[in-house]
Parts: C-alpha cells; sequence; structure tokens
C-alpha cells in the first residue's frame, strides 16, 4: 500500500524532488576550469563527484553496445599532416534520430600519437570543427567542449590547449547542434600540432550518457508523528532532541563543545534562516578557526548497550554565509574509544573507527551543479591504505548535492561487519533518497569495536581557516534502530 493515501489530506510528508533542468545539466560531462572540477578517468564531474559507469568514459559504438569494438568510423593519419578530417555523418544522424542537442564523440586511438589543437588554443582558426553539409550549404560547428581523460592521473584536463590522441587516452569533444534537423555529410576536423612517428590510427566512438534516475523517496519512523512530537515513544527510538528548550545541552547529550560556538536560535535574518518548526541550533565556524562543534551521544553513559546497527536523522541548513576555504567534517557515527579512526589515527580493525560526514568546497558557477554543496562520508577503517580516512561521495543521483539557504533531512545507517568479513553496511538518505549504498564494509577485525557513539562533529578542514564568520543549522536530531525517514509536517495555512 502506498503509504502516502494513509494520511489525512490535510497532512504532508516533506521531500525533495531534483528539478529537470538540475538533471539534464547534469547527464552531460563537465569540461572544467581547473584540474580538479572537470571530467576525469572515474568521473564524468569531478567536482561534484558524480562517477563515469565505467572508468576512462562511457562510450557507445555502432551496435549501441557500452566500451565495445565497432567504432562509427576509423582513420589513419598520417606524419605530416597538418589536419585531420574523420566522417562522423553515421554518428552525427543517429543522435539527430534520437532528438539529441549535442553530439558527443570519442576519439580512441589503436596506435600511435598526435597533439591537435583544442578549443582553449591560442589559435582561434584551429578549433575542433564539426563540419555540416545539408542541401548544398555547409555549416561549420566549433566544439563547446573538449577534454582528454587520461588513464595515468585523476585530474581533469578539460581547460588545457592540447588534445592528445594515443592509446592512454580517450578524448571527448561536444558539439551543438540546435537547430540542425537533418544532414547529408558530417566531418570531424581538427588541426595538426604534432603527429608522432609514422603516424596514428583513430577510432571515433559515440560519447554515451547515462541517464540519471532520481531515487524514491522512503519513509520510516517518522511518517507516523507529525513534527516529530512523541517520537521518542517509539519503541525504536533511542533519542530525539528538536531543540527547542534551553537545556538541551544537558537534557540529551553526553558531552557538548563550549556555547561560544552553538547556540539556540528561532531567528537570524542577517544569514537568511528560517526555523525548520520552532527553533534550531546554531553553529558557528569563527573565522580563522576549526571547530563549530563537538558533542556527542555515547550509548554505554545513556545505560544503552553498544549496538552493532545503528541510524540517525537530522535536519540540516547551511547558512547564506557559508563559504569554507575547505572541505570539513559532519556529524557520524563512530567507535574511536579514545584510539584512533580520526585526525590521522590510522585504523587497523582493532583500534577504532568512523564515519563522519563532510561537506566540500561550493562548486564554482561554470559547473553544471554549480552553487551547489557536495556532501559524502568520511571513513577510517580496516581497510584503508592511507593514513586519512577515505572519502564516500553520495553520488546517486543529486542527492548528494545541497544548496545553501534550505533544509534536508540528512540520514545515516550503519551496520558494522562480522569481525574480518567485509560485509558491513554504510547507507546515506537526503530528504528519503537514497544516496549511497556500500555493503563490502570493513569497519572492524574484532568484535570489541561497536558502535560507541553518535559524534555530532562540525569542522572546517583539513587545516584551512575561514576568511570570516560562517554558519549551519542543526535540527530534528533522531537515534533510532530502524530507519527515520523525513519528518512529517503541517503543511502552511493558505493565504487569502
Amino acid at each position: 500500500m502506498n503509504i502516502i493515501a494513509l494520511f489525512p489530506s490535510c497532512l504532508l510528508l516533506f521531500s525533495s524532488m531534483v528539478s529537470r533542468a538540475e538533471m539534464d545539466l547534469a547527464q552531460l560531462w563537465y569540461e572544467g576550469q581547473h584540474k580538479d572540477d572537470g571530467a576525469s578517468r572515474d568521473y564524468m564531474n569531478r567536482g561534484a563527484r558524480f562517477p563515469w559507469q565505467f572508468r576512462m568514459g562511457d562510450w557507445c559504438d555502432t551496435q549501441g553496445g557500452d566500451n565495445k569494438n565497432q567504432p562509427f568510423t576509423r582513420k589513419f593519419i598520417a606524419r605530416g599532416s597538418s589536419a585531420a578530417r574523420l566522417n562522423v555523418t553515421e554518428l552525427v544522424q543517429r543522435d539527430l534520430r534520437a532528438g539529441q542537442r549535442y553530439t558527443h564523440l570519442a576519439l580512441i586511438p589503436l596506435k600511435g600519437a598526435a597533439s591537435f589543437h583544442a578549443r582553449e588554443s591560442q589559435q582561434p582558426n584551429s578549433v575542433p570543427l564539426l563540419i555540416i553539409e545539408t542541401d548544398g550549404q555547409k555549416k561549420y560547428l566549433n566544439s563547446i567542449a573538449d577534454t582528454n581523460l587520461g588513464r595515468s592521473t585523476h585530474s581533469s584536463q578539460g581547460y588545457k590547449t592540447t588534445l592528445l590522441i594515443r592509446p592512454d587516452i580517450v578524448t571527448l569533444i561536444r558539439f551543438d547542434l540546435s537547430g540542425i534537423k537533418h544532414i547529408k555529410q558530417a566531418t570531424l576536423s581538427l588541426k595538426a600540432i604534432k603527429i608522432f612517428g609514422r603516424g596514428v590510427e583513430v577510432n571515433v566512438f559515440a560519447q554515451c550518457q547515462h541517464p540519471l534516475k532520481p531515487t524514491e523517496v522512503k519513509y520510516g519512523i517518522a511518517s507516523q508523528y507529525l513534527n516529530d512530537a512523541g517520537i521518542i515513544e517509539h519503541p525504536d527510538v533511542v533519542m530525539a532532541d528538536d531543540f527547542d528548550v534551553f537545556w538541551w545541552h544537558g537534557q540529551h547529550w553526553s558531552f557538548k563543545s563550549l556555547k561560544t560556538t552553538v547556540s539556540v536560535v528561532g531567528s537570524d535574518k542577517d544569514n537568511q534562516f528560517e526555523p525548520w518548526r520552532k527553533k534550531a541550533l546554531r553553529v558557528k565556524v569563527g573565522k580563522g578557526t576549526h571547530t563549530g562543534v563537538q558533542m556527542g551521544y555515547v550509548f554505554s553513559e545513556e545505560g544503552i548497550a553498544e549496538p552493532e546497527e545503528m541510524y540517525f536523522r537530522y535536519y540540516l541548513r547551511f547558512g547564506d554565509d557559508w563559504a569554507p576555504i575547505e572541505g570539513g567534517k559532519l556529524p557520524g557515527f563512530s567507535g574511536t574509544y579514545g584510539k584512533a579512526g580520526w585526525g590521522g589515527r590510522t585504523s587497523d580493525g582493532y583500534n577504532g573507527w568512523s564515519t563522519r560526514g563532510f561537506y566540500q568546497l561550493i562548486l564554482g558557477k561554470q559547473n553544471p551543479v554549480g552553487h551547489k554543496i557536495p556532501l559524502g562520508n568520511y571513513i577510517y577503517h580496516a581497510l584503508q591504505k592511507g593514513k586519512y580516512g577515505d572519502s564516500y561521495y553520495w553520488s546517486e543521483g543529486l542527492n548528494g548535492l545541497l544548496d545553501k539557504n534550505r533544509w534536508y533531512s540528512i540520514e545515516q545507517r550503519v551496520k558494522l561487519n562480522d569481525p574480518g568479513k567485509p560485509n558491513g553496511i554504510l547507507q546515506t538518505w537526503v530528504d528519503g533518497r537514497q544516496a549511497v549504498y556500500v555493503d563490502n564494509m570493513m569497519y572492524r577485525k574484532t568484535d570489541k569495536l561497536m558502535i560507541e557513539r553518535l559524534w555530532m562533529d562540525v569542522y572546517h578542514g583539513g587545516t584551512g581557516r575561514p576568511k570570516q564568520d560562517i554558519h549551519l543549522y542543526i535540527d530534528n536530531v533522531v537515534i533510532a534502530r530502524t530507519y527515520i525517514g523525513p519528518m512529517k509536517q503541517q503543511p502552511e495555512p493558505e493565504k487569502h
């Protein structure tokens, strides 16, 4: 049965819907403005951490097969050639028949190497062209994006002035077909910088876009309680705090940070704050500092046996002044026991673990999903290879990309692995939509490590410190043994 049908018509469940425009923009690989934000061997958008389905890009052959070996065209470009002209008629016609606005070409050489001018070339007459022949006319389309995906680097290359063609590189080029209905012939023209050796043999495939599908909203315990009122009475709920009383810090939490960086507020007009309900916890990371809040719920100190599986949900809102200069930490579960699992204290499976959340820098305005804040989990676990934790981005759909000045329901589930077996679970939801699911985690190698606490940590950095005071807001924290889900909410009265 559809759970929404169970509720009276005067009530609603809060959930977010990704706009169609945002979803459409996110389908496109992003050329990028610098080495950390564009398409790379692993990501179609490195800044937003949207992964390719296949490493080194997603491309299709004439039969529609993913990363197969039947190119739309193949050509040998001999040494001494000043340009390369490749017939891509079949590929472009396919895109026009499908109603595509863009055509995306993937160039994959079989042997040899060459360099060609990219669209960023200092010689504007040498940029990649798509020559379209119609009824006795020719149109010359400049590329609107091009990049190399290098097998030996995780960085983005789209800002460079040169396109390299060699066997360890996939070259992507995009053209805008707006206004073109049909063609007789399409030719890709590249101006050569240098052809190495005897020449280079190039295959041309279609670069494929695998649609991002919005995940379904999942409802849980919270759907039974209007505005979370009375949710603490549910048998699976361990703790709940809406920060609406002045003694909140002593009532629910096992430890808390200094009051100078946290306060309970009902308004904050200078920062475009709007309360979720009545009041919320305002967290400040001061200019030139790191710590916003460190407080926690320690299960054993609250008379609860340390669990092996637990959920927690909280509402998060980044303030209008949120302007970090580096990524940082957000709340999550942990079992550090004061020994390891944070701050470079490497986990080995016996000494500790943690799954704090994290935020990254706000994406630049040129990014297709610009101005959004990427989130994920920063995890110390038994199989980590480096000194510091590993990052697991919330990359399903657009669910892990947050806007400022908006409330989000954030929920995390941790299920510890059987000691020494990679069968632990990490799962997160944003507004009830799954953002990441990993079922092969190894948090521990001993059953002495359990879920020790919920660590409500907000920290800037790394090592960097913000250049101004920045704020975020937290509300309606719930810890439970089963899925909690977004809050059921009273709708606003209609204005007459």
